[in-house]
């Protein structure tokens, strides 16, 4: 009987192919839509790595400020997150980064498109990221300013190839040379507030950047 019913259905589905074509296609295009947006929500809302403790965390990443005739919003400066945010008694710790930025470097006459973003010390205590080498530059090397990085594993091998370790070897970005101290498992860009090649200390930001800083 079954069998039966199939052989029907297949012979009405040829009688006008490229309509049976558009409705299969419709189907699948849209079922392969929802998949994909299931799995990104799923990605970007539930505790993976290396934000696994998000279910006890608020994150900050504008700032509004609504008026009687106008209103404006924008990306949240270091000093309010460092002396209002900083100042609350609730947090445990509180992690800034700023967004990550684009350059390129050149390796053997190679150019290398890279992504680097500037954080505080508190930053590797709350996220859980996966050391392959070394660790995570510390408060002290925040306050010094020191040109040390923690770097992508996906990093060292496009900007070291196969070495043992990386660190204590020197990469280049944005024009400044900085001592790579840690190697860390690396995160999809999808995951954008933790996601980088290069993480560096927020005080080696040029010309005290960072005092203002926009994206943070």
């Amino acid at each position: 009987m079954l069998k039966n019913y199939f052989k029907i259905a297949i012979a009405v589905l040829r009688r006008r192919k490229f309509f049976t074509f558009i409705s299969l296609f419709g189907i699948s295009f849209t079922l392969t839509i929802l998949l994909v947006l299931t799995a990104f929500i799923d990605k970007v809302a539930s505790n993976t790595y290396p934000d696994r403790k998000r279910d006890r965390s608020l994150y900050i990443s504008r700032l509004s400020q609504e008026g009687k005739d106008a209103s404006s919003s924008g990306p949240v400066s270091f000093y309010f997150l460092s002396h209002y945010a900083g100042s609350l008694k609730t947090p445990v710790k509180i992690a800034i980064s700023s967004l990550f930025n684009g350059t390129n470097t050149y390796v053997n006459n190679k150019k290398i498109a890279l992504n680097y973003k500037f954080t505080n010390a508190e930053y590797w205590e709350i996220l859980e990221y996966d050391f392959l080498e070394g660790k995570a530059f510390n408060k002290q090397q925040v306050d010094n300013a020191d040109k040390v990085a923690v770097i992508s594993a996906d990093m060292k091998k496009d900007y070291f190839g196969d070495v043992p370790s990386a660190v204590g070897q020197y990469i280049e970005a944005d024009n400044v040379k900085y001592r790579v101290i840690g190697v860390v498992k690396s995160v999809p860009i999808t995951s954008y507030m933790t996601y980088s090649d290069i993480y560096l200390p927020y005080t080696v930001a040029k010309d005290g950047e960072y005092k203002s800083y926009k994206v943070y």
